[in-house]
């Protein structure tokens, strides 16, 4: 009687906390995933931004001749 409820009573308790702990983990888990995403974005963007300042400095150092202009018109038409 007495016993058996006490058990039933407990593994009711110990049940109840598993799923409350399986959602908290989850939840981290998916904070933890999220985390993960904004630091790959970041990353991502501090390489396009090293990429476009070299892209930047590259074109700073090219040699220009009063034809270029009309040379990159052509190069940019091209490329649309």
């Amino acid at each position: 009687g007495v016993n058996a409820d006490s058990i039933k009573q407990a593994s009711e308790q110990l049940n109840s906390r598993w799923i409350e702990f399986c959602q908290l983990l989850s939840e981290r888990l998916n904070w933890l995933e999220y985390q993960n995403n904004i630091i790959a974005f970041y990353n991502q963007l501090q390489q396009l931004e090293q990429m476009t300042t070299t892209a930047e400095n590259w074109l700073k150092i090219q040699p220009t001749t009063p034809s270029e202009p009309t040379a990159i018109k052509s190069q940019l038409k091209i490329c649309k």
